[in-house]
């Protein structure tokens, strides 16, 4: 059974590699990081395709990230994901067409950096191991993973557009509120995923999809009938942190970048269901301050 044993970072800046090396060395000594301008079979021979794992700037000096993977990486047997400063739609679409299964937007804090890591090594292995027992790709948990990245993707996809197309409901809207409101339920209810959107100074939800309830048991009047202390009992203790600094991290946020976070999240029947979550600012108001954050999540 193979484990993710090397990261190599194709990219151009030392200063970004010189944080996610540094956060690497610190929390998993196991693992080993390198850096490549670009990828080159001869120099990468010596690395086992089954325990490595390239992250691919897409905006290389001189070169086109992506095009690069479909010339030269994509056929190499090595698994590559996206790590990027850009959250420019058609740069989403561009590495899921070329084949590349998951795209992540650069983090700086440490704390993030390690959140990230985290995710994506423990998608990495999961992948692995169930690749080796040989399990039938539908009934296996990569599979089921694989399907949830996809729906990630395509997510990301359709609310980077939307904002850069002014086409969320809001001040800066081109369209009337009602005419945007149901544009904005239409795209909700076609993904399998819980979405709502969380109101900064009500301090409650104003949308939730039917999704919502689905995964978690819990209907909006429910959701927001609870006090601040009631709510955050509904997270796992063991997650808890991790999930208050995500929500200050999305709530302070002075760019429209996304946060992913993993959590285990309390259903009304009483058990915990583990969620893969994205959520970024959803508007602002006339001083570019967050007034609300729209949040998207998966059972995983």
């Amino acid at each position: 059974m193979s484990e993710l044993k090397t990261i190599i970072f194709i990219e151009d800046d030392p200063l970004d590699f010189e944080v996610y090396s540094g956060v690497i060395k610190d929390k998993y000594s196991h693992i080993n990081a390198y850096r490549f301008d670009l990828f080159d079979m001869d120099s990468f021979r010596k690395f086992d395709p089954t325990e490595t794992l390239l992250f691919l700037d897409i905006n290389l000096s001189g070169f086109d990230g992506i095009s690069h993977f479909f010339n030269d990486i994509k056929d190499s047997g090595y698994t590559t994901f996206v790590l990027t400063s850009s959250d420019n739609p058609q740069d989403i679409l561009k590495a899921k067409e070329a084949g590349i299964s998951s795209y992540f937007e650069k983090k700086s804090g440490q704390e993030e950096v390690y959140l990230q890591l985290n995710t994506i090594i423990s998608f990495f292995n999961k992948n692995k191991i169930n690749a080796s027992k040989n399990i039938d790709a539908k009934s296996s948990l990569f599979y089921k993973l694989k399907e949830k990245d996809d729906e990630v993707f395509k997510l990301r996809s359709e609310v980077s557009s939307l904002r850069s197309n002014d086409l969320y409901p809001g001040v800066n809207s081109q369209l009337s509120l009602d005419e945007s409101d149901e544009l904005f339920i239409k795209i909700a209810k076609s993904f399998s995923a819980g979405i709502y959107i969380y109101d900064l100074n009500k301090r409650l939800n104003t949308y939730m999809n039917e999704e919502y309830t689905t995964i978690t048991g819990h209907t909006l009047e429910e959701m927001n009938s609870l006090s601040s202390d009631e709510f955050i009992s509904f997270f796992h203790p063991d997650d808890l942190q991790a999930v208050l600094s995500h929500m200050e991290q999305v709530s302070s946020a002075e760019t429209d970048e996304v946060f992913k976070l993993e959590y285990r999240f309390k259903h009304k029947n009483g058990s915990w269901v583990k969620l893969l979550s994205l959520d970024r600012v959803f508007d602002r108001d006339k001083d570019n301050a967050p007034i609300s954050f729209i949040g998207s999540f998966f059972s995983v």
